[in-house]
């Protein structure tokens, strides 16, 4: 079981450093200030956890595992406490400017440190390896100096306290002061963040109190909790980043419209794309999309005008349900929004170079050639 532990312990470690190693050259370019900020943060964060595990290597003695680790618990906190202000200033609070939050959140840990350091080079430090040394020691000078490393590991408990009400606060800061969402995208990538958080406050705290465990089966669970996590991150890490790039580029409201497109046309493909009369702002709202995000993705990525692009999706969604369905050339072009089966012919042959009976009968096969040369995204103007 011990091996186990050294195992979970060096590997969690060597992922901390290709999270590290990766973070630090990957996105060194970008300059948007919430993704360097993150950057930062998460590298002090991981730098700081990585530290941690260090004593965590030398608090095993004959098959036992070190319980009150003073060092192990102090660079714990020191990571929380990065996180937390990682978090705070994710959810809109800019705690970690003010340099006397971090001497208020880190005087304690810091002087245990060196206290810690001071008894190791004394040789007064005598490692608890079981609950019965440190309930009641024999020596007076042990009784002394267990009583004072429980009052000081207490007040680094209640500082733990005090983060996780300091977050809460932030969070739902962040809710009272949030803004509407701009597109599914940006929901969806800010409820995944939000979940992350969430499991690595979880996973944070499990880790703090297996210092308290002599048990290593509930280490083994925290150092394998961890190391999913920060692999985790590092898939969210990437995922940023090309949304940071895609922003630097102009190219991020393109991505927003296609991504809101793509699941517009997924839920309502019994249904006209659009209705017929709508406005650019009227399809902006249906999408969940800004009125500029639209209106570039159409005007400068698409370069094409706001109705020939309305144009396209009503033939695009026509070309779809011919394929994928048996309903009524009629029932098709009304609900698609043409006034009449002819409107709708006229279009379609236009566009595709045959008429949509034709369509319907080669399935689209005919036409596909040409759809390459019309798009570089044939699969999505068909509506696949």
């Amino acid at each position: 079981m011990i091996l186990t532990y050294y195992i979970t312990t060096i590997l969690l470690m060597l992922m901390l450093c290709v999270v590290i190693g990766y973070e630090y050259c990957r996105g060194r370019q970008l300059t948007d200030g919430a993704f360097r900020l993150r950057r930062r943060s998460f590298l002090i964060f991981f730098f700081l956890f990585l530290l941690s595990l260090v004593p965590r290597l030398f608090s095993v003695d004959h098959g036992r595992l070190e319980i009150f680790p003073t060092m192990t618990i102090c660079l714990d906190y020191a990571a929380f406490v990065a996180f937390t202000m990682l978090a705070a200033a994710y959810f809109g609070r800019k705690h970690y400017r003010n340099p006397y939050n971090w001497f208020f959140l880190l005087q304690l840990p810091v002087l245990l440190v060196i206290i810690n350091i001071v008894m190791r080079l004394s040789g007064y430090y005598h490692p608890i390896y079981q609950m019965a040394d440190a309930a009641l020691p024999h020596d007076a000078d042990d009784r002394i100096i267990y009583l004072s490393r429980v009052v000081w590991i207490g007040l680094v408990l209640l500082a733990y306290l005090f983060l996780m009400a300091m977050l809460l606060e932030a969070y739902f800061y962040g809710r009272r002061m949030q803004v509407e969402q701009v597109s599914n995208l940006e929901t969806k990538q800010n409820t995944h963040e939000h979940g992350n958080i969430l499991l690595y406050v979880t996973i944070l705290v499990l880790t703090m109190l297996s210092n308290f465990c002599p048990f290593p089966p509930f280490h083994i669970f925290c150092n394998i909790a961890m190391t999913l996590m920060v692999a985790w991150s590092l898939n969210v890490y990437c995922r940023f980043v090309l949304f940071t790039e895609l922003k630097e580029k102009g190219q991020f409201s393109a991505a927003i419209v296609e991504d809101a497109l793509r699941k517009y046309r997924q839920r309502e493909d019994k249904k006209a794309v659009f209705p017929a009369s709508a406005s650019l702002q009227t399809v902006a709202d249906i999408l969940h999309v800004s009125a500029q995000e639209l209106s570039d993705y159409i005007y400068t990525h698409l370069d094409t005008s706001f109705s020939a692009w309305m144009s396209e999706q009503k033939l695009c969604l026509c070309a779809h349900l011919l394929k994928t369905t048996d309903r009524m050339i009629s029932d098709i072009a009304l609900s698609t929004g043409y006034s009449n089966v002819p409107a709708m012919n006229r279009a379609f042959k236009i566009r595709f170079g045959v008429t949509p009976s034709q369509y319907r009968k080669n399935k689209g096969v005919v036409t596909e050639q040409k759809e390459d040369l019309k798009s570089e995204n044939p699969e999505d103007l068909a509506g696949k």
